[in-house]
């Protein structure tokens, strides 16, 4: 009885961490339109400045390539966690519970990694769920005893997996 309340308990809390990546994908792509926007505006800025104020042609630029970098970056992160996102759901759905957990571990791990924290709301949204998978660790420490290293093995399998697809690996 105590296994079945602490494994509906988990349950809820990694769709919980599932609707926060999805919300995050959500946010990313957003910000990508913010980005977007300003590279128009600055490429607008560069055929104007040209004639106008050729000094500041070269900052413009720099500028410019900031933002097409952080760009491809933010694409990058969010075709990753669509693809972590699909598996994770599947997961979850399969009630494949100590893999989800595991999953989720991996995915805090590697947004970490992968220096996501260069934009705020990513970071926080990273700190979130860092503090959620330690949650979701240590309640599942309690519900799987044996195949941990299995587990944790296919768990990573698929974040790199989902690494390739995005290119960010």
């Amino acid at each position: 009885m105590l296994v079945e309340v602490m494994s509906r308990v988990v349950k809820s809390r990694l769709l919980y961490s599932l609707a926060m990546v999805k919300d995050l994908i959500a946010k990313i792509k957003h910000y990508r339109q913010v980005v977007k926007r300003n590279m128009l505006m600055y490429r607008e800025f560069l055929e104007k400045a040209r004639y106008v104020d050729p000094s500041r042609v070269s900052s413009v630029k720099r500028d410019l390539q900031a933002l097409e970098y952080l760009d491809k970056h933010l694409d990058r992160i969010s075709l990753f966690l669509e693809s972590i996102a699909t598996r994770l759901e599947t997961l979850i759905i399969a009630n494949d519970i100590a893999l989800s957990a595991a999953l989720l571990k991996n995915l805090v791990t590697e947004l970490k990694r992968c220096s996501a924290y260069k934009v705020p709301f990513i970071g926080v949204t990273i700190d979130k769920l860092d503090e959620l998978s330690r949650e979701i660790q240590s309640s599942t420490k309690v519900l799987v005893r044996e195949g941990g290293m299995a587990v944790s093995s296919e768990a990573r399998k698929i974040v790199e997996e989902a690494k390739k697809v995005a290119g960010l690996g």
